[in-house]
């Protein structure tokens, strides 16, 4: 004679217990529906790509919101994006003033080009990225003269990372913006 069970074994609800927690877990979710941000990394909205550039305005020295035509998935033409662009391996000093005028000045000089590294995003969803302005880095530009300093970050470019500390080194030896302000304090 057959023995039956009278409650399932305890493997069925242990499956079922899993099931029900992962589909709780999709409900959850989709109740949220934010639009993301456009440096969220989304192919409906577009990505910065390496080439050239506009300069819509300069909010800091290290931080530019800028324009630049890209592709988007699904669309065979090129579409404008608008987007803040962190400066790489720049961290902006005091002489907040000043160096938001340098960098203006310096983007007026000729065309402004990007150039992108492995890592796309900052933690606020900014881009991240070197400009180029007729053949000169910006971002080493900006430490050489005091108004940033070296800011670097494990696995950015190690050859921008040692120019970035060799300027930096230049301009404290030079006593530049920033550096020039701390020898005087010294004194």
């Amino acid at each position: 004679m057959r023995r039956f069970r009278r409650y399932p074994p305890w493997s069925i609800w242990l499956c079922a217990f899993i099931c029900a927690a992962i589909a709780s877990r999709y409900c959850w979710n989709r109740g949220s529906h934010a639009a993301p941000h456009a440096a969220g990394g989304s192919s409906l909205r577009g990505s910065l790509v390496v080439g050239e550039l506009e300069v819509v305005r300069v909010e800091r020295s290290d931080l530019l919101i800028v324009r630049q035509r890209v592709p988007i998935v699904g669309m065979d033409s090129l579409q404008p994006l608008e987007a803040p662009l962190q400066l790489l391996g720049v961290k902006s000093s005091d002489l907040a003033d000043e160096g938001t005028q340098f960098t203006s000045d310096f983007l007026i000089t000729g065309r402004a080009s990007l150039d992108l590294d492995r890592r796309r995003l900052d933690s606020s969803g900014h881009f991240l990225g070197y400009v180029f302005v007729d053949g000169r880095l910006l971002n080493e530009e900006l430490i050489r003269t005091g108004f940033a300093q070296a800011d670097l970050y494990p696995g950015d470019n190690q050859t921008m990372h040692r120019n970035f500390v060799k300027a930096e080194k230049e301009a404290k030896r030079a006593s530049r913006g920033m550096w020039a302000k701390a020898t005087k304090s010294n004194q």
